[in-house]
């Protein structure tokens, strides 16, 4: 199951690609490969709620690739809702794939990545960021736009990148820890990172998965 987080925020690019197309296009990828193997291949796509669902099947690889080009950032969002969504709507053991920004509160995305643990799933989750929110790069001052909410803030970097970058870095760090405490692999992914790069990684979790079941 490849869940696929569209909301505003993933509207979002410094420069080249957004959060959401380097996103898709993973999916996207990844998906294709495992029908490929004959896996049973599914989507979700959300922002507040899941707006698209395709259950997993062998024969919905071109119905997972249809639903994750027309996904769209239409609306705010956070994953937690829709991943307890997907929790609820599994009925067999699998392996879900998160692609997202994890812009929500670390407590409730824990929540629902262990919910997801109880129904018996194996969890990926690709951390999407543009570099420009790792880095921070502004150097004159600048009104940003809440993507989510639509609020435009006057903002001197100078003032806010040492907060900002503390507060990212503290964030990711966080989430790595404790969804790897539940089981979860977490794989920080920039969308300056070569696909195959992505791809590499999820395989080296495929393999891991397989040996571990084996």
């Amino acid at each position: 199951m490849f869940a696929l987080d569209a909301s505003r925020s993933m509207d979002f690019a410094s420069e080249g690609i957004t959060k959401l197309d380097y996103a898709r296009t993973l999916a996207a990828c990844l998906a294709h490969l495992s029908a490929g193997q004959r896996d049973r291949v599914g989507a979700a796509v959300f922002a507040a709620e899941v707006s698209e669902y395709v259950p997993p099947s062998v024969r919905h690889r071109r119905l997972v690739l249809t639903a994750l080009d027309r996904a769209k950032p239409e609306e705010a969002g956070d994953p937690v809702r829709p991943l307890q969504q997907i929790a609820d709507s599994v009925t067999r053991r699998g392996l879900v794939v998160i692609v997202s920004d994890l812009y929500a509160e670390p407590d409730r995305l824990i929540e629902a990545a262990g919910r997801l643990r109880g129904r018996g799933q194996d969890v990926i989750v690709f951390h999407v960021l543009d570099p420009a929110e790792v880095h921070f790069p502004f150097d004159v001052p600048h009104s940003f736009e809440d993507l989510e909410t639509g609020e435009r803030l006057p903002v001197t970097p100078d003032e806010m990148r040492e907060d900002s970058l503390g507060h990212l870095e503290g964030h990711v760090a966080e989430l790595a820890r404790r969804l790897t405490e539940q089981k979860v692999d977490h794989e920080l992914i920039l969308t300056s990172t070569p696909l195959d790069a992505a791809l590499f990684k999820y395989l080296s979790f495929r393999t891991r998965r397989l040996k571990a079941h084996s």
